[in-house]
């Protein structure tokens, strides 16, 4: 049945994907501007959010577009993703409700980031990215100790890492190499900031993760790299603010010799009118070190994640329809246990 609904000449298919996608887009957890109106009102909306039935249709999915489609889903997204922060932190307990379908919303908005490239680069050139980061980190930060959210985890680390470019520690490359993505555009470091940096690179490099088991330790090479590579960008393209000493002592090696041969010339006699002169009309091009190139590393479609995705996705479905079973449980696999033979 799965085939027949999202086959190509299903019909009513793209009424239907407008209705479906118009039913979780203008669901808005936040407009409650009343302390406790989500409590009175929007329950229909709450449960058909978190309902099943959600098929997604990649052909449709792929081919919205416009201004105003694009907008519409982008607050959609930012509505539900934020409405689950801005519920916990409220200075009224209970004033609001968050969305209970933020699992489902972040695969929504995964699937589109993967298959819709005009949506992708509308939310990154024209909207405000921080309106997705934010709350994607927060639902990081706040399931890192439950063991039982390590998939939701998963799909905020993917998403993050589409939008710059498993237990935890595979998480460890997407983290870093979005933090090396995003790191020749930083306009500024804070001290913690700095000190944490500094703190995984000395992870990194310790002797216990570079002369561990060698898959792990090759591993922990690559990380050590990209680490020294944001350093790299932060001095290189940072030169407004600290300039590394290669690029003083060249200045210095350039332009020392001019004034003195100025100072020669006038017998001593120079001013420092005359020496700003000289290096308003004195050139350095050619004699200054390059910035290295900047290189994105962006994430790719693969069989890994989808095989992935599938399985969380069926688990979500699963454990959301437990008060009245549709699934025979003693007939589900969510994960198997293998075992090493004679242990």
């Amino acid at each position: 049945w799965t085939l027949t609904a999202t086959s190509i000449d299903a019909p009513k298919a793209v009424e239907l994907w407008h209705s479906l996608i118009n039913t979780v887009m203008t669901y808005n957890p936040r407009k409650g501007v009343v302390p406790y109106a989500g409590v009175f009102g929007g329950e229909g909306k709450r449960e058909a959010g978190s309902a099943p039935g959600f098929n997604i249709f990649r052909t449709l999915c792929r081919n919205t577009s416009g201004a105003y489609a694009l907008n519409f889903l982008f607050q959609g997204f930012s509505n539900i993703l934020n409405s689950v922060h801005e519920a916990a932190n409220t200075y009224l307990p209970g004033s609001m409700r968050g969305a209970g379908c933020n699992q489902e919303v972040l695969v929504l908005l995964w699937k589109f980031l993967e298959e819709n490239e005009e949506f992708e680069r509308w939310i990154i050139e024209k909207e405000d990215i921080n309106e997705l980061v934010v709350p994607i980190c927060y639902l990081m930060y706040s399931s890192r100790t439950d063991s039982t959210s390590v998939g939701l985890i998963h799909m905020c680390a993917f998403i993050l890492l589409k939008l710059s470019g498993s237990s935890l520690s595979p998480l460890y490359g997407c983290m870093i190499t979005t933090i090396c993505n995003v790191s020749p555009y930083w306009r500024g470091l804070s001290l913690t900031a700095s000190l944490k940096i500094v703190n995984l690179l000395e992870i990194f490099t310790s002797n216990k993760r570079l002369y561990g088991d060698r898959a792990s330790s090759e591993e922990n090479v690559g990380f050590a790299a990209l680490i020294l590579e944001i350093f790299n960008n932060v001095v290189q393209y940072h030169l407004h603010s600290r300039l590394p000493l290669d690029t003083v002592t060249r200045l210095l090696q350039s332009v020392l010799p001019l004034i003195d041969a100025m100072v020669s010339a006038r017998d001593g006699v120079v001013d420092e009118e005359d020496i700003l002169d000289l290096l308003r009309n004195t050139t350095l091009v050619g004699l200054l070190p390059v910035p290295h190139p900047i290189v994105i590393r962006q994430y790719r479609q693969n069989d890994w994640t989808g095989t992935w995705l599938t399985a969380y996705l069926w688990g979500v479905i699963f454990l959301r329809n437990q008060k009245l079973p549709i699934f025979d449980g003693d007939s589900i696999k969510l994960f198997q246990v293998t075992t090493k033979e004679g242990s």
